[in-house]
């Protein structure tokens, strides 16, 4: 996550074992998803470095997330 008013990386998630093709930010609860070629989509809370919650189970590459605005 870059902070753009002090120039900087604010926090850095690691943890996809591949590519991550898409991050989508729910600012109304400060969570981040990510949608990665290892198959997998996680989903990070801004103030942590581990992941809250991973999906398994896709048996393609995730290329696309999307979040219901009335639940985020």
């Amino acid at each position: 996550m870059y902070d753009s008013v002090n120039r900087r990386i604010r926090r850095r998630w690691t943890g996809h074992e591949h590519d991550v093709v898409k991050v989508l930010y729910g600012h109304a609860v400060n969570l981040v998803v990510s949608a990665s070629r290892d198959r997998t989509i996680r989903f990070w809370n801004t103030n942590s470095d581990l992941p809250v919650q991973k999906l398994l189970g896709h048996e393609l590459v995730v290329t696309a997330i999307d979040f219901n605005p009335g639940r985020f």
